[in-house]
């Protein structure tokens, strides 16, 4: 009974996000999520109460899912670059392997209601944690770890844009864009 609560749960969220991608968060109705996930209507609210609800608990698995890779192989004693660099890899290959849930985490987040709500982000505060360190031995220019990290999200929000517009986005692109962050970021004087 578990695994086939589960199951649905995982046809409602794949069903979401193809079709948010798609078409859009607003302009996506319920009855279009159940139909393509392949359950009723009463299924899809059995487990959501509203939209919203079905919307809130799409991103936290996502989140969950999309934190998972990017932490995954974390190796806080290598170099901030080295560090960087495999977390930006790991969100590039997550996001070639999950273009619609890549798609609706950037509608999402950039919609009013992500904008009122307050979550606790895992990525902002392990990255904050390594730009201290980053910065403490001086890789990272004396800058705020604030300015430091929205920088680092920034840049790697707009990999993850550039990747979903265009899947097959060249590697030397993608090298040249963390070449440029490298720079930007970095406590030498020749930037």
């Amino acid at each position: 009974m578990i695994s086939q609560s589960i199951g649905k749960l995982n046809l409602i969220f794949r069903a979401a996000a193809e079709l948010f991608a798609e078409n859009g968060i607003d302009a996506t109705p319920t009855a279009q999520i159940a139909a393509r996930a392949g359950v009723a209507n009463g299924t899809l609210f059995h487990y959501f109460m509203t939209k919203d609800d079905l919307i809130r608990a799409l991103y936290s698995v996502s989140k969950k899912d999309i934190l998972g890779a990017v932490l995954a192989d974390l190796d806080e004693k290598q170099p901030f670059f080295v560090i960087l660099h495999g977390m930006r890899e790991a969100l590039i290959n997550w996001t070639l392997a999950n273009p619609n849930t890549a798609r609706f985490l950037m509608q999402y987040e950039t919609s009013p209601a992500f904008l009122r709500e307050s979550l606790s982000d895992q990525l902002t505060a392990v990255l904050e944690a390594l730009i201290r360190l980053g910065i403490g031995n001086g890789e990272l220019a004396q800058l705020s770890a604030e300015m430091h990290r929205n920088f680092i999200l920034a840049h790697l929000n707009d990999i993850m844009k550039q990747i979903i517009l265009n899947p097959k986005l060249s590697d030397d692109y993608l090298e040249a864009s963390f070449l440029l962050i490298r720079r930007a970021l970095r406590q030498d004087k020749k930037r």
